[in-house]
């Protein structure tokens, strides 16, 4: 008697236990798709919050009577940056392209001829942009140390040979190339470098950890070749 049921009884457990997974798939899929909208939802409140937009920020009269506008998302981050010159001629830079950097991004200062944006890139890594108010152009300097508005100098570490040292004037492009002999104990060899100083117009005085790693040394070095 038990063997003449047994075909039935076992086709009526397969039967619900598909039943049962069937259900059991269509609820975990109906969860990954609950799962997925509410992600795209927070990625478009997000972008519409923190993403790339043009509101006014920020607007101001330098002295030189050029408007700056600050240009940025609902989250106050800077994006864009419009100036207006005496001319009425309106130029924009892209400032980031992405909500990190626009959210450590800032104008440290700003001049006749240009202005100064400094921004972080990243664990470790700081950058300046350097927007030109004369021909529209800007160009990054990643890990400075040292910029002077009234000469235009930047320091930064050259890009090919980090043990190097470039001072560049960004108003005349013109720059040099120095080697202090650094401690490399450094990730950059330029953060051994303890500060600079301008002693007058055509001389900076540099205080670093040399080699040895060991001692701060002095060194001065002529800069008239980049100012004149």
């Amino acid at each position: 008697m038990l063997n003449s049921y047994y075909p039935m009884y076992s086709f009526s457990f397969l039967f619900l236990l598909i039943f049962l997974l069937t259900i059991a798939c269509n609820q975990i899929s109906n969860e990954n798709n609950e799962k997925k909208e509410n992600i795209i939802e927070q990625t478009e409140q997000f972008d519409e919050y923190y993403g790339f937009d043009t509101l006014l920020l920020e607007e101001y009269v330098s002295e030189s009577g050029n408007i700056i506008r600050l240009l940025g998302s609902k989250s106050n981050d800077l994006y864009q940056i419009s100036v207006i010159n005496t001319k009425g001629i309106t130029k924009k830079f892209q400032i980031a392209d992405n909500h990190y950097i626009a959210s450590h991004s800032y104008i440290e200062w700003y001049n006749e001829h240009f202005i100064f944006v400094r921004f972080g890139c990243g664990t470790g890594c700081w950058a300046a942009k350097i927007l030109s108010i004369d021909d529209n152009e800007s160009k990054d300097y990643y890990n400075f140390i040292y910029e002077d508005q009234i000469n235009n100098l930047i320091i930064y570490p050259d890009t090919v040979n980090s043990e190097f040292v470039v001072i560049e004037n960004f108003q005349t492009n013109k720059s040099m190339k120095i080697d202090l002999n650094l401690c490399k104990e450094y990730i950059l060899p330029i953060m051994a470098i303890d500060t600079v100083q301008k002693i007058n117009e055509d001389k900076l005085l540099f205080e670093f950890s040399n080699k040895s790693c060991q001692q701060i040394e002095k060194k001065v070095i002529t800069i008239r070749e980049i100012i004149h």
